[in-house]
């Protein structure tokens, strides 16, 4: 064989191999990854214990089960007094979290609950008919029975319920 046309086979061959190899490596990194049963992505070094910011799929059924979450993240929580709001159906329970104050409104049925949180503006100015003052950026959220509002901006408050009840459903 001409030791040029050689050459040229051997490069050709080294060139398509390489291709290939470049192909096949990146290929393996972008495929789709169709298996929702795991929640960390397929890795197999989980233990179950991740700590992210993903809200915990824990049923609030009462205001204790709330209690026992926030503390689960590792939050300072006290119970305080009760308020009469005018703008829901349920007395609120005052809780202390990690030094701000968040009141808790238990409903009977989630459904209840539901009805009611519908009548919140998409950023807590008014809630049905009652138009509102906040001393600071109110923040809603809800799950299951019950309607959760803190009026504050403190960062550490802000994550510990988004951790133990998801994203605001209505607020600033």
């Amino acid at each position: 064989m001409n030791p040029k046309k050689h050459a040229f086979y051997q490069i050709f061959f080294v060139l398509s191999l390489a291709i290939a190899v470049v192909f096949f490596i990146s290929s393996v990194g972008c495929g789709d990854d169709d298996d929702d049963d795991d929640d960390n992505g397929g890795s197999i070094f989980d233990n179950g214990d991740d700590d992210d910011d993903k809200p915990r799929d824990v049923p609030l059924s009462d205001l204790t089960t709330f209690i026992e979450q926030l503390r689960a993240q590792r939050a300072e929580v006290s119970t305080g007094d009760e308020i009469l709001q005018p703008f829901f159906s349920p007395t609120a329970q005052i809780l202390t979290v990690d030094g701000d104050d968040v009141q808790v409104f238990e409903y009977a049925t989630e459904k209840k609950a539901e009805d009611e949180a519908l009548l919140v503006a998409p950023d807590g100015s008014s809630i049905g008919l009652h138009l509102v003052s906040w001393i600071g950026p109110p923040h809603f959220y809800k799950k299951d029975k019950l309607i959760i509002l803190y009026v504050g901006s403190d960062t550490k408050v802000i994550n510990t319920l988004e951790k133990v009840l998801g994203k605001q459903f209505a607020g600033r």
